[in-house]
């Protein structure tokens, strides 16, 4: 099986849609087993509605992604009413999947059928830069785009003018691709709009072996790869071997700073596991009271990663006084922890004097940050249970209450962390609290209580029950004259159990 994205595996594998149509063709394990032809013409003439299909119910994407033969996706993809330029996740085209995929075949009859080739996914890439960008990009997927008439040396804006060398070459440790394309005509010295060469984009993703190729071959460097080796990308980070290349090999400062106002390690400070990394960056004299253009430092960033690991090795180093210093947005590194670190690093924070009553520029404090950052697992990934949750509130509102935490201080608009709470209609976050005595019935500035939104927002009675029975006043209404129980029955995932809602007559 080709190498696959894992966000397809969640459109496809776990989002569920009430509006999903209900056939064998919309299910994964139907094109699993590997249906031929005629098991699938089967299925569609016994009806399936090609214009109103989403992500989760598209028999074509799911024809694509488990790799069926050519023949089965082309007659999906000539049945009435199918658009061939249709939308899917991140606003791709089949297009972009089948050439992230490998998939040349239907890359040519997509782009025989008038596919847009120039078309820009959600994140500025045309379905050739997505494939390179991915490291999927093959000798024959480049002839098949040759083929329909693309320009190999084009310089994408949308990709700060880098061209297919430089956005693919990240990805191609033996050069086999970079190789090609100078064959059909691309400059191995190619730079994109900043002057960044070959070499520079493959720090990204460093590779020792393959970035001293390069500098054999005549390619050169600018000081800038160090920046871009820091920020690697969104899933992976550099590590130091490729940074001890950079800096003790090749002689670039580790204090360099970008026109933005960054340092190495304002990168480095939002990934995970890069202890050795940082220890080392620290040993060469880079401030982690460096601000960029944002006010941000590496020491805030770092306290709005994951890594408790990383706030701890930074903090001796911070400025005195500093521990309360704020970015542009007046965040300070509390409110940034609540948000996503761990519960060791709110406590160290605090331990190490962290006040707990600041409040950013639009108002909003701590346990702000805790409420509104929360993203429960997603379905399909296990129960919703604090263990398993990326942002274990319990723990933190805990802790920020022990040091003096005000848990019914309000937020920007009037807002109450309860308020908060109903509005992600997660129990997870409205139990604690509630257990922790938070005023159940403050009306925020668009007239409602917790109970109202809860109203609006429940998906099941529990987050209502448990609001009603902790003394929630169901009497209260909104500025348009509603109950709870009104609200209730308008929500269309609740109405129906009436006689489940009665307690909130």
């Amino acid at each position: 099986m080709k190498q696959r994205i894992t966000f397809l595996f969640i459109v496809l594998g776990i989002l569920g849609s009430s509006f999903a149509q209900s056939t064998v063709l919309a299910t994964n394990t139907f094109w699993e087993s590997n249906p031929d032809l005629n098991s699938v013409k089967a299925e569609v003439k016994k009806g399936f509605d090609f214009a109103n299909m989403g992500i989760s119910d598209d028999p074509i994407m799911l024809a694509i992604r488990n790799e069926a033969d050519l023949n089965i996706i082309t007659y999906l993809l000539e049945q009435p009413d199918v658009d061939i330029d249709k939308l899917v996740f991140e606003g791709r085209h089949y297009l972009h999947i089948a050439a992230n995929d490998g998939n040349d075949q239907l890359v040519d009859y997509l782009l025989e059928n008038g596919s847009d080739i120039d078309f820009l996914d959600a994140n500025g890439h045309t379905a050739f830069t997505f494939a390179g960008f991915q490291g999927h990009l093959t000798k024959d997927m480049i002839d098949v785009f040759i083929k329909h008439g693309i320009d190999l040396n084009k310089k994408y804006p949308e990709k700060n003018g880098a061209n297919i060398l430089l956005i693919s070459i990240p990805y191609d440790k033996d050069l086999t691709i970079t190789d090609y394309l100078v064959s059909k005509g691309v400059s191995i010295n190619s730079v994109d709009d900043d002057g960044n060469t070959a070499f520079n984009h493959a720090a990204k993703i460093g590779s020792v072996p393959m970035m001293k190729t390069l500098l054999e071959r005549g390619v050169t460097y600018t000081d800038e790869a160090l920046l871009i080796a820091s920020q690697g990308t969104y899933r992976s980070a550099n590590d130091i071997e490729v940074y001890y290349y950079l800096v003790n090999d090749l002689g670039i400062s580790p204090t360099l700073t970008s026109e933005e106002g960054q340092n190495v390690l304002h990168a480095i400070a939002k990934k995970n596991d890069q202890d050795e990394v940082i220890n080392y960056f620290l040993s060469k004299g880079v401030d982690v009271n460096q601000q960029d253009e944002d006010g941000n430092t590496p020491f805030l960033n770092a306290a709005g990663g994951r890594s408790f690991k990383a706030v701890e090795l930074m903090f001796p180093y911070l400025a005195e006084g500093a521990v309360n210093a704020t970015n542009a947005q007046g965040k300070t590194a509390l409110m940034l922890t609540a948000g996503s670190n761990a519960p060791e690093a709110v406590s160290f924070l605090i331990e190490n004097g962290a006040e707990v009553a600041l409040k950013d520029k639009r108002g909003n404090d701590a346990g702000f940050y805790l409420i509104d950052s929360y993203r429960a697992p997603r379905r399909g990934r296990g129960p919703t249970t604090e263990s398993n949750a990326q942002n274990p509130v319990e723990a933190k509102l805990k802790t920020l209450l022990a040091a003096g935490y005000a848990i019914n201080t309000l937020q920007e608009a009037n807002t109450s962390l309860l308020h908060l709470a109903a509005e992600k209609n997660e129990l997870t976050l409205v139990k604690p609290l509630v257990d922790n005595g938070i005023d159940l019935n403050v009306v925020n500035g668009n007239g409602n209580t917790a109970l109202h939104i809860a109203a609006m927002k429940a998906e099941n009675e529990k987050i209502l029950a448990l609001l009603v029975k902790a003394g929630a006043d169901m009497s209260i209404e909104t500025q348009f004259g509603e109950t709870a129980y009104d609200l209730a029955g308008e929500n269309e995932a609740i109405s129906g159990k009436a006689e489940k809602l009665s307690f909130l007559k």
